[in-house]
């Protein structure tokens, strides 16, 4: 898994420890529809390869950095099967929903 590699990096580069204050990562599961695929869906973060400061395809997932609530948050996401999203991260729950409409753009 993603985070179990990325928890064996020193703190400055980790993306859910860093500037996420007291957050604890957490990871939830969110249904998408059954057609939806992540790996077809993240074409923009594939191409811009590392030159990105948001987004980046890492074995398998998508790593995304943002800002919401006024605090920076991660979020890791996989698709482990059809018809839904593991997300991992410092994001507020509550806000992944949202997310995934607007980033995603799953309807």
């Amino acid at each position: 898994m993603i985070l179990q590699a990325m928890y064996a990096c020193d703190c400055h580069n980790h993306p859910v420890q860093e500037h996420a204050g007291s957050r604890q990562p957490t990871s939830r599961l969110l249904a998408v529809p059954k057609a939806f695929s992540l790996r077809n869906s993240v074409g923009p973060a594939v191409w811009v390869g590392n030159r990105s400061p948001r987004h980046a395809w890492i074995d398998d997932a998508l790593a995304w950095r943002g800002r919401e609530q006024e605090q920076p948050v991660t979020r890791i996401v996989h698709q482990r099967q059809p018809g839904d999203v593991e997300i991992a991260g410092s994001a507020n729950a509550v806000l992944d929903e949202r997310w995934v409409r607007d980033v995603l753009f799953v309807f």
